[in-house]
Protein backbone atom coordinates (compact mmCIF):
# COMPACT_ATOMS: atom_id res chain seq x y z
CA UNK A 1 0.00 0.00 0.00
CA UNK A 2 2.78 2.40 0.91
CA UNK A 3 4.78 1.27 -2.13
CA UNK A 4 1.95 2.23 -4.46
CA UNK A 5 1.64 5.70 -2.93
CA UNK A 6 5.40 6.29 -3.15
CA UNK A 7 5.47 5.21 -6.81
CA UNK A 8 2.69 7.65 -7.59
CA UNK A 9 4.47 10.52 -5.86
CA UNK A 10 7.88 9.81 -7.44
CA UNK A 11 6.35 9.54 -10.89
CA UNK A 12 4.79 12.97 -10.45
CA UNK A 13 1.28 11.57 -10.84
CA UNK A 14 -1.65 13.47 -9.38
CA UNK A 15 -2.66 12.47 -5.87
CA UNK A 16 -4.89 9.38 -5.81
CA UNK A 17 -6.61 7.50 -3.04
CA UNK A 18 -5.28 4.14 -1.92
CA UNK A 19 -8.32 2.39 -3.43
CA UNK A 20 -7.56 3.93 -6.85
CA UNK A 21 -3.83 3.15 -6.60
CA UNK A 22 -4.27 -0.60 -6.22
CA UNK A 23 -6.20 -3.49 -7.71
CA UNK A 24 -7.28 -6.83 -6.33
CA UNK A 25 -6.42 -10.07 -8.13
CA UNK A 26 -9.57 -12.12 -8.63
CA UNK A 27 -7.98 -15.24 -10.12
CA UNK A 28 -4.79 -16.62 -11.74
CA UNK A 29 -5.49 -18.69 -14.85
CA UNK A 30 -2.90 -20.93 -16.53
CA UNK A 31 -3.63 -22.15 -20.06
CA UNK A 32 -1.81 -24.27 -22.63
CA UNK A 33 -0.28 -26.81 -20.22
CA UNK A 34 -0.90 -30.49 -20.94
CA UNK A 35 2.03 -32.38 -19.42
CA UNK A 36 2.96 -30.02 -16.55
CA UNK A 37 0.39 -29.54 -13.78
CA UNK A 38 -1.03 -26.11 -12.96
CA UNK A 39 -0.01 -26.54 -9.31
CA UNK A 40 3.62 -26.97 -10.39
CA UNK A 41 3.47 -23.82 -12.50
CA UNK A 42 1.88 -21.89 -9.62
CA UNK A 43 5.06 -22.50 -7.59
CA UNK A 44 6.84 -20.05 -9.92
CA UNK A 45 4.19 -17.32 -9.61
CA UNK A 46 4.52 -14.93 -6.62
CA UNK A 47 1.00 -13.49 -7.16
CA UNK A 48 -1.95 -14.84 -5.18
CA UNK A 49 -5.73 -14.44 -5.69
CA UNK A 50 -7.33 -12.06 -3.22
CA UNK A 51 -4.16 -9.99 -2.71
CA UNK A 52 -4.05 -6.32 -3.63
CA UNK A 53 -1.25 -4.77 -5.71
CA UNK A 54 -0.61 -1.46 -7.40
CA UNK A 55 -0.35 -1.83 -11.17
CA UNK A 56 3.38 -1.15 -11.43
CA UNK A 57 4.07 -3.73 -8.73
CA UNK A 58 1.79 -6.27 -10.46
CA UNK A 59 3.63 -5.80 -13.78
CA UNK A 60 6.99 -6.37 -12.05
CA UNK A 61 5.70 -9.58 -10.45
CA UNK A 62 4.45 -10.77 -13.84
CA UNK A 63 7.90 -10.29 -15.34
CA UNK A 64 9.50 -12.16 -12.43
CA UNK A 65 7.10 -15.08 -12.82
CA UNK A 66 7.63 -15.12 -16.61
CA UNK A 67 11.42 -15.39 -16.14
CA UNK A 68 11.14 -18.12 -13.47
CA UNK A 69 8.85 -20.23 -15.66
CA UNK A 70 11.20 -19.90 -18.66
CA UNK A 71 14.23 -20.72 -16.47
CA UNK A 72 12.53 -23.96 -15.40
CA UNK A 73 13.17 -25.18 -19.00
CA UNK A 74 9.73 -26.81 -19.09
CA UNK A 75 8.18 -24.44 -21.61
CA UNK A 76 9.15 -22.96 -24.95
CA UNK A 77 7.22 -19.72 -24.47
CA UNK A 78 5.17 -17.90 -21.80
CA UNK A 79 2.75 -15.01 -22.41
CA UNK A 80 1.56 -13.25 -19.22
CA UNK A 81 -1.44 -10.93 -19.38
CA UNK A 82 -3.65 -8.82 -17.10
CA UNK A 83 -7.38 -8.44 -17.89
CA UNK A 84 -9.67 -5.99 -16.10
CA UNK A 85 -13.03 -7.21 -14.79
CA UNK A 86 -16.23 -5.13 -14.62
CA UNK A 87 -16.11 -5.04 -10.80
CA UNK A 88 -12.69 -3.33 -10.78
CA UNK A 89 -10.71 -6.48 -10.04
CA UNK A 90 -8.30 -8.18 -12.48
CA UNK A 91 -7.56 -11.68 -13.71
CA UNK A 92 -3.96 -12.69 -14.36
CA UNK A 93 -3.36 -15.10 -17.28
CA UNK A 94 -0.29 -17.19 -18.09
CA UNK A 95 -0.50 -18.81 -21.52
CA UNK A 96 2.30 -21.38 -21.73
CA UNK A 97 3.55 -23.23 -24.79
CA UNK A 98 5.02 -26.64 -24.04
CA UNK A 99 7.65 -28.49 -26.00
CA UNK A 100 6.13 -31.12 -28.31
CA UNK A 101 7.76 -34.15 -26.66
CA UNK A 102 9.00 -35.37 -23.28
CA UNK A 103 12.38 -37.06 -22.87
CA UNK A 104 11.84 -40.82 -22.79
CA UNK A 105 15.49 -41.85 -22.52
CA UNK A 106 18.97 -40.30 -22.16
CA UNK A 107 21.97 -42.19 -23.57
CA UNK A 108 25.64 -41.27 -23.20
CA UNK A 109 27.62 -43.35 -25.71
CA UNK A 110 31.36 -44.09 -25.23
CA UNK A 111 31.66 -42.23 -21.90
CA UNK A 112 34.53 -44.19 -20.34
CA UNK A 113 36.23 -41.60 -18.14
CA UNK A 114 33.27 -39.64 -16.85
CA UNK A 115 30.52 -41.05 -14.61
CA UNK A 116 26.80 -40.95 -15.29
CA UNK A 117 26.38 -38.83 -12.16
CA UNK A 118 28.83 -36.24 -13.50
CA UNK A 119 27.11 -36.27 -16.89
CA UNK A 120 23.70 -35.73 -15.30
CA UNK A 121 25.05 -32.77 -13.31
CA UNK A 122 26.61 -31.28 -16.46
CA UNK A 123 23.58 -31.66 -18.71
CA UNK A 124 20.83 -31.14 -16.09
CA UNK A 125 18.62 -33.46 -18.14
CA UNK A 126 16.15 -35.93 -16.67
CA UNK A 127 13.77 -38.48 -18.13
CA UNK A 128 10.27 -36.97 -18.22
CA UNK A 129 11.45 -33.41 -18.82
CA UNK A 130 10.20 -31.53 -21.90
CA UNK A 131 12.57 -32.15 -24.81
CA UNK A 132 14.23 -28.84 -25.68
CA UNK A 133 16.63 -29.06 -28.65
CA UNK A 134 18.44 -25.86 -27.64
CA UNK A 135 19.10 -27.16 -24.10
CA UNK A 136 20.29 -30.50 -25.49
CA UNK A 137 22.80 -28.79 -27.81
CA UNK A 138 23.99 -26.70 -24.90
CA UNK A 139 24.41 -29.90 -22.85
CA UNK A 140 26.58 -31.43 -25.58
CA UNK A 141 28.86 -28.40 -25.45
CA UNK A 142 29.02 -28.65 -21.62
CA UNK A 143 30.25 -32.27 -21.85
CA UNK A 144 32.88 -31.32 -24.43
CA UNK A 145 34.07 -28.36 -22.38
CA UNK A 146 34.35 -30.53 -19.26
CA UNK A 147 36.48 -33.12 -21.07
CA UNK A 148 38.78 -30.46 -22.51
CA UNK A 149 39.29 -29.01 -19.04
CA UNK A 150 40.56 -32.48 -18.07
CA UNK A 151 43.25 -32.15 -20.73
CA UNK A 152 41.42 -34.08 -23.48
CA UNK A 153 42.01 -31.43 -26.10
CA UNK A 154 40.53 -33.42 -29.01
CA UNK A 155 37.30 -34.35 -27.21
CA UNK A 156 34.11 -34.01 -29.21
CA UNK A 157 30.41 -34.63 -28.55
CA UNK A 158 27.79 -35.21 -31.25
CA UNK A 159 24.10 -34.89 -30.42
CA UNK A 160 22.73 -37.79 -32.48
CA UNK A 161 19.16 -37.53 -31.15
CA UNK A 162 17.43 -34.73 -29.29
CA UNK A 163 18.25 -31.91 -31.68
CA UNK A 164 14.84 -31.91 -33.37
CA UNK A 165 11.49 -31.10 -31.69
CA UNK A 166 10.03 -34.46 -32.79
CA UNK A 167 12.72 -36.60 -31.10
CA UNK A 168 11.86 -38.74 -28.09
CA UNK A 169 15.36 -39.63 -26.89
CA UNK A 170 18.50 -37.63 -26.17
CA UNK A 171 21.60 -39.45 -27.41
CA UNK A 172 25.14 -38.08 -26.98
CA UNK A 173 27.96 -39.76 -28.94
CA UNK A 174 31.09 -38.85 -26.97
CA UNK A 175 34.63 -38.97 -28.34
CA UNK A 176 36.82 -38.48 -25.29
CA UNK A 177 40.20 -38.48 -26.97
CA UNK A 178 43.55 -38.89 -25.22
CA UNK A 179 44.85 -36.66 -22.49
CA UNK A 180 47.32 -34.24 -24.11
CA UNK A 181 50.23 -33.19 -21.93
CA UNK A 182 52.66 -30.31 -22.05
CA UNK A 183 56.03 -31.52 -23.30
CA UNK A 184 58.18 -28.41 -22.89
CA UNK A 185 57.73 -24.74 -22.02
CA UNK A 186 60.06 -22.18 -23.58
CA UNK A 187 60.35 -18.39 -23.58
CA UNK A 188 61.56 -16.40 -26.58
CA UNK A 189 62.46 -12.71 -26.51
CA UNK A 190 63.06 -12.37 -22.78
CA UNK A 191 66.19 -10.39 -22.04
CA UNK A 192 65.49 -8.48 -18.82
CA UNK A 193 64.61 -8.67 -16.01
CA UNK A 194 63.87 -12.37 -15.83
CA UNK A 195 65.46 -15.66 -16.75
CA UNK A 196 63.35 -18.55 -17.96
CA UNK A 197 63.40 -19.99 -14.45
CA UNK A 198 61.95 -16.80 -13.00
CA UNK A 199 59.27 -16.65 -15.69
CA UNK A 200 58.29 -20.29 -15.05
CA UNK A 201 57.55 -19.29 -11.46
CA UNK A 202 54.90 -16.83 -12.73
CA UNK A 203 52.81 -19.37 -14.67
CA UNK A 204 50.74 -22.47 -13.90
CA UNK A 205 51.57 -24.49 -17.04
CA UNK A 206 54.54 -26.81 -16.73
CA UNK A 207 56.21 -29.74 -18.45
CA UNK A 208 54.27 -32.96 -17.83
CA UNK A 209 51.06 -31.21 -16.88
CA UNK A 210 47.77 -31.49 -18.73
CA UNK A 211 47.31 -29.23 -21.74
CA UNK A 212 44.47 -26.84 -20.90
CA UNK A 213 44.20 -23.95 -23.39
CA UNK A 214 42.42 -21.66 -20.92
CA UNK A 215 45.28 -22.10 -18.44
CA UNK A 216 47.87 -21.17 -21.07
CA UNK A 217 45.87 -18.09 -22.08
CA UNK A 218 45.80 -17.11 -18.40
CA UNK A 219 49.57 -17.60 -18.25
CA UNK A 220 49.95 -15.10 -21.13
CA UNK A 221 48.16 -12.49 -19.00
CA UNK A 222 50.24 -13.35 -15.94
CA UNK A 223 53.49 -12.86 -17.86
CA UNK A 224 52.29 -9.50 -19.18
CA UNK A 225 51.34 -8.43 -15.64
CA UNK A 226 54.77 -9.52 -14.39
CA UNK A 227 56.60 -7.40 -16.97
CA UNK A 228 54.32 -4.39 -16.52
CA UNK A 229 54.73 -4.66 -12.77
CA UNK A 230 58.48 -4.32 -13.32
CA UNK A 231 58.29 -1.19 -15.44
CA UNK A 232 57.88 -2.70 -18.93
CA UNK A 233 54.54 -1.03 -19.47
CA UNK A 234 54.45 -1.80 -23.23
CA UNK A 235 55.21 -5.51 -22.78
CA UNK A 236 53.23 -7.93 -24.94
CA UNK A 237 53.15 -11.74 -24.73
CA UNK A 238 51.75 -14.30 -27.19
CA UNK A 239 51.85 -18.10 -27.20
CA UNK A 240 52.64 -20.70 -29.86
CA UNK A 241 51.52 -24.34 -29.60
CA UNK A 242 53.47 -27.09 -31.40
CA UNK A 243 51.96 -30.58 -31.28
CA UNK A 244 54.22 -33.59 -31.52
CA UNK A 245 53.67 -36.24 -34.17
CA UNK A 246 51.69 -38.57 -31.89
CA UNK A 247 49.44 -35.70 -30.70
CA UNK A 248 49.88 -36.93 -27.12
CA UNK A 249 51.96 -33.94 -26.09
CA UNK A 250 52.79 -30.47 -27.29
CA UNK A 251 55.34 -27.75 -26.65
CA UNK A 252 54.39 -24.25 -25.53
CA UNK A 253 56.45 -21.26 -26.64
CA UNK A 254 55.76 -17.88 -25.07
CA UNK A 255 56.89 -15.06 -27.37
CA UNK A 256 57.77 -11.97 -25.31
CA UNK A 257 58.07 -8.44 -26.57
CA UNK A 258 59.48 -6.59 -23.58
CA UNK A 259 59.49 -3.05 -24.94
CA UNK A 260 61.31 -0.29 -23.08
CA UNK A 261 61.51 -0.01 -19.33
CA UNK A 262 59.95 3.17 -17.98
CA UNK A 263 61.48 5.52 -15.42
CA UNK A 264 59.36 7.68 -13.15
CA UNK A 265 59.33 11.29 -14.34
CA UNK A 266 57.66 12.62 -11.17
CA UNK A 267 55.29 11.55 -8.39
CA UNK A 268 52.30 13.75 -7.62
CA UNK A 269 49.91 13.66 -4.67
CA UNK A 270 46.53 15.28 -5.31
CA UNK A 271 43.51 15.89 -3.08
CA UNK A 272 45.31 16.11 0.28
CA UNK A 273 43.60 18.87 2.28
CA UNK A 274 42.92 17.96 5.91
CA UNK A 275 46.25 16.41 6.89
CA UNK A 276 49.83 17.70 6.43
CA UNK A 277 50.81 16.93 2.84
CA UNK A 278 54.47 16.58 3.77
CA UNK A 279 53.63 13.75 6.17
CA UNK A 280 51.64 11.90 3.53
CA UNK A 281 54.45 12.39 1.01
CA UNK A 282 56.91 10.87 3.49
CA UNK A 283 55.18 7.45 3.31
CA UNK A 284 55.44 7.32 -0.50
CA UNK A 285 58.31 5.13 -1.75
CA UNK A 286 58.05 5.72 -5.50
CA UNK A 287 60.63 8.36 -6.44
CA UNK A 288 61.45 10.34 -9.57
CA UNK A 289 64.28 8.70 -11.51
CA UNK A 290 63.53 5.17 -10.26
CA UNK A 291 62.33 2.46 -12.60
CA UNK A 292 58.57 2.07 -12.24
CA UNK A 293 57.41 -1.00 -10.27
CA UNK A 294 53.73 -1.69 -9.86
CA UNK A 295 54.31 -3.44 -6.52
CA UNK A 296 55.87 -0.24 -5.12
CA UNK A 297 53.02 1.92 -6.44
CA UNK A 298 50.34 -0.36 -5.00
CA UNK A 299 52.19 -0.44 -1.68
CA UNK A 300 52.08 3.37 -1.71
CA UNK A 301 48.31 3.26 -2.19
CA UNK A 302 47.99 1.04 0.89
CA UNK A 303 50.35 3.20 2.94
CA UNK A 304 48.48 6.40 2.12
CA UNK A 305 45.18 4.70 2.95
CA UNK A 306 46.59 3.42 6.26
CA UNK A 307 48.04 6.84 7.08
CA UNK A 308 44.56 8.33 6.96
CA UNK A 309 43.01 5.28 8.63
CA UNK A 310 45.21 5.46 11.73
CA UNK A 311 44.14 9.09 12.09
CA UNK A 312 40.45 8.24 12.11
CA UNK A 313 39.83 9.19 8.50
CA UNK A 314 38.88 7.11 5.50
CA UNK A 315 40.59 7.94 2.23
CA UNK A 316 39.91 6.59 -1.24
CA UNK A 317 43.26 6.48 -3.04
CA UNK A 318 43.54 5.85 -6.78
CA UNK A 319 46.73 5.41 -8.79
CA UNK A 320 46.88 7.00 -12.25
CA UNK A 321 49.69 6.69 -14.81
CA UNK A 322 50.50 9.28 -17.48
CA UNK A 323 53.16 9.10 -20.20
CA UNK A 324 54.69 12.47 -21.07
CA UNK A 325 57.39 10.71 -23.14
CA UNK A 326 57.76 7.13 -24.43
CA UNK A 327 60.23 6.05 -21.71
CA UNK A 328 58.79 8.14 -18.85
CA UNK A 329 55.78 7.63 -16.61
CA UNK A 330 54.18 10.16 -14.29
CA UNK A 331 52.64 8.58 -11.18
CA UNK A 332 49.69 10.44 -9.67
CA UNK A 333 48.02 9.40 -6.42
CA UNK A 334 44.54 10.91 -6.29
CA UNK A 335 43.15 11.10 -2.75
CA UNK A 336 39.49 11.56 -1.89
CA UNK A 337 39.21 12.37 1.81
CA UNK A 338 36.26 11.48 4.03
CA UNK A 339 35.53 13.10 7.43
CA UNK A 340 36.40 11.22 10.64
CA UNK A 341 33.69 9.05 12.18
CA UNK A 342 33.15 7.26 15.48
CA UNK A 343 32.23 3.67 16.24
CA UNK A 344 28.51 3.10 16.73
CA UNK A 345 27.11 -0.29 17.69
CA UNK A 346 29.14 -3.50 17.43
CA UNK A 347 26.88 -6.11 15.82
CA UNK A 348 28.11 -9.70 16.04
CA UNK A 349 26.67 -12.44 13.81
CA UNK A 350 27.41 -16.13 13.25
CA UNK A 351 28.53 -17.04 16.79
CA UNK A 352 26.15 -19.76 17.85
CA UNK A 353 28.33 -20.94 20.76
CA UNK A 354 31.07 -18.34 21.29
CA UNK A 355 30.11 -15.58 23.72
CA UNK A 356 29.95 -12.01 22.41
CA UNK A 357 32.33 -10.76 25.09
CA UNK A 358 35.05 -13.16 23.88
CA UNK A 359 34.87 -11.61 20.40
CA UNK A 360 34.66 -8.02 21.71
CA UNK A 361 37.78 -8.57 23.81
CA UNK A 362 39.73 -9.66 20.73
CA UNK A 363 38.62 -6.94 18.30
CA UNK A 364 39.14 -4.10 20.86
CA UNK A 365 36.62 -1.74 19.27
CA UNK A 366 34.33 0.25 21.54
CA UNK A 367 31.29 2.46 20.81
CA UNK A 368 32.17 6.13 20.87
CA UNK A 369 35.87 5.82 19.95
CA UNK A 370 37.19 7.25 16.70
CA UNK A 371 37.10 4.57 14.01
CA UNK A 372 40.64 3.60 12.99
CA UNK A 373 40.17 1.69 9.74
CA UNK A 374 43.42 -0.36 9.81
CA UNK A 375 42.29 -1.69 13.17
CA UNK A 376 39.54 -3.59 11.37
CA UNK A 377 42.11 -5.71 9.51
CA UNK A 378 44.05 -6.33 12.71
CA UNK A 379 40.85 -7.44 14.41
CA UNK A 380 40.12 -9.87 11.56
CA UNK A 381 43.59 -11.41 11.86
CA UNK A 382 43.30 -11.69 15.65
CA UNK A 383 39.94 -13.46 15.36
CA UNK A 384 41.40 -15.88 12.81
CA UNK A 385 44.32 -16.67 15.15
CA UNK A 386 41.93 -17.89 17.86
CA UNK A 387 41.51 -21.11 15.89
CA UNK A 388 37.79 -21.35 16.68
CA UNK A 389 36.45 -19.80 13.44
CA UNK A 390 36.56 -21.15 9.89
CA UNK A 391 39.31 -19.74 7.67
CA UNK A 392 39.39 -20.85 4.02
CA UNK A 393 41.09 -18.32 1.68
CA UNK A 394 40.07 -20.24 -1.46
CA UNK A 395 36.38 -20.02 -0.51
CA UNK A 396 36.69 -16.50 0.88
CA UNK A 397 35.68 -17.68 4.36
CA UNK A 398 37.22 -15.80 7.28
CA UNK A 399 36.20 -13.55 10.17
CA UNK A 400 35.12 -10.27 8.62
CA UNK A 401 34.47 -6.75 9.96
CA UNK A 402 32.33 -4.46 7.81
CA UNK A 403 31.55 -0.79 8.32
CA UNK A 404 27.82 -0.31 7.76
CA UNK A 405 27.38 2.84 5.74
CA UNK A 406 24.92 5.39 7.15
CA UNK A 407 24.53 9.14 7.49
CA UNK A 408 25.94 10.81 10.56
CA UNK A 409 29.12 10.76 12.61
CA UNK A 410 28.68 7.19 13.94
CA UNK A 411 29.18 4.01 11.92
CA UNK A 412 28.01 0.59 13.12
CA UNK A 413 30.44 -2.33 12.75
CA UNK A 414 29.20 -5.76 11.64
CA UNK A 415 31.37 -8.64 12.85
CA UNK A 416 30.73 -11.86 10.90
CA UNK A 417 32.21 -15.19 11.96
CA UNK A 418 31.62 -18.83 11.08
CA UNK A 419 32.38 -21.22 13.89
CA UNK A 420 34.64 -24.19 13.23
CA UNK A 421 34.75 -27.57 15.01
CA UNK A 422 36.93 -27.01 18.08
CA UNK A 423 37.05 -30.41 19.78
CA UNK A 424 39.55 -33.12 18.86
CA UNK A 425 40.61 -36.52 20.13
CA UNK A 426 44.31 -37.20 19.55
CA UNK A 427 46.30 -40.43 19.63
CA UNK A 428 50.08 -40.45 19.69
CA UNK A 429 52.91 -42.98 19.65
CA UNK A 430 56.67 -42.52 19.52
CA UNK A 431 59.97 -42.88 21.32
CA UNK A 432 61.32 -40.50 23.97
CA UNK A 433 64.96 -39.45 24.37
CA UNK A 434 65.63 -42.60 26.43
CA UNK A 435 64.44 -44.86 23.65
CA UNK A 436 61.25 -45.79 25.47
CA UNK A 437 57.97 -46.28 23.63
CA UNK A 438 55.36 -43.67 24.62
CA UNK A 439 51.64 -44.09 23.78
CA UNK A 440 49.14 -41.36 24.64
CA UNK A 441 45.56 -40.26 24.08
CA UNK A 442 44.30 -36.73 24.77
CA UNK A 443 41.16 -34.67 24.34
CA UNK A 444 41.40 -30.99 23.36
CA UNK A 445 38.73 -28.28 23.24
CA UNK A 446 39.83 -24.87 21.89
CA UNK A 447 36.65 -22.99 22.78
CA UNK A 448 36.18 -24.13 26.37
CA UNK A 449 33.90 -22.35 28.86
CA UNK A 450 34.04 -23.80 32.39
CA UNK A 451 30.96 -21.82 33.44
CA UNK A 452 28.55 -22.90 30.70
CA UNK A 453 26.87 -25.90 32.33
CA UNK A 454 24.22 -27.77 30.30
CA UNK A 455 20.64 -26.83 31.14
CA UNK A 456 19.06 -29.23 28.68
CA UNK A 457 19.97 -32.43 26.87
CA UNK A 458 20.04 -30.42 23.62
CA UNK A 459 22.98 -28.36 24.98
CA UNK A 460 25.08 -31.54 25.03
CA UNK A 461 23.76 -32.96 21.77
CA UNK A 462 24.29 -29.68 19.86
CA UNK A 463 27.70 -28.94 21.39
CA UNK A 464 26.84 -25.84 23.43
CA UNK A 465 27.73 -27.28 26.86
CA UNK A 466 31.11 -26.07 28.20
CA UNK A 467 31.81 -24.24 24.93
CA UNK A 468 32.03 -20.57 23.94
CA UNK A 469 34.59 -19.11 26.35
CA UNK A 470 37.57 -19.02 23.99
CA UNK A 471 39.81 -20.98 26.39
CA UNK A 472 41.76 -24.14 25.58
CA UNK A 473 41.20 -27.30 27.62
CA UNK A 474 43.60 -30.21 27.21
CA UNK A 475 42.76 -33.46 28.92
CA UNK A 476 45.40 -36.22 28.80
CA UNK A 477 43.31 -39.38 29.18
CA UNK A 478 46.37 -41.60 29.55
CA UNK A 479 50.11 -41.62 28.82
CA UNK A 480 51.80 -45.03 28.80
CA UNK A 481 55.60 -45.25 28.81
CA UNK A 482 57.14 -48.69 28.33
CA UNK A 483 58.00 -50.80 30.25
CA UNK A 484 55.09 -49.90 32.59
CA UNK A 485 54.72 -46.25 33.66
CA UNK A 486 51.10 -45.01 33.28
CA UNK A 487 49.81 -41.48 33.86
CA UNK A 488 46.03 -41.00 33.84
CA UNK A 489 43.81 -37.88 33.63
CA UNK A 490 46.08 -34.89 33.60
CA UNK A 491 44.52 -31.64 32.41
CA UNK A 492 45.09 -27.92 32.06
CA UNK A 493 43.20 -24.86 30.91
CA UNK A 494 44.70 -21.73 29.34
Amino acid sequence: MKTCLILAIVAGAPAVSLDEAQVQVADIIVTGNRNVSTDRIMNFIPIRPGNEYCRDQLKDLLLQADQKIIDSRMFRKVVPQIKDLPDGRVNVYFNVQEYPKLIEDIIYMNANHISKKELAELTRLQIGMPLDPVSNKRAAYAIKDHLQKQGRHFANVVLEEGGDPGDKRVVFNITEGRVVRVGDVRFVGNHTPATGQRLRAQINSGAGGQFIPAMIDCDVLKLEEYYKGNGFLDARVSRELIFKDDFRSMNVIFHIHEGRKCRIEKVLLQGVQNVPKAEVTSVVRAKAGDYYKDSVAMADVRKITDYYGWRGRKAYVKKELYFPEPDLVRVVYEVEEAPPVKVGQIIIAGNERTRDDVIRKVIQLYPGQFLLYPQLKLAERNLARLGIFNVDPEQGIRPKLTVLESDGDFKDILVQVQEAPTGSLKFGAGFNSNGQLVVSMSLEERNFDPHRFPTHVADIREGRAFRGGGKTLRLDLFRLTAPGSLDVLRWYVK
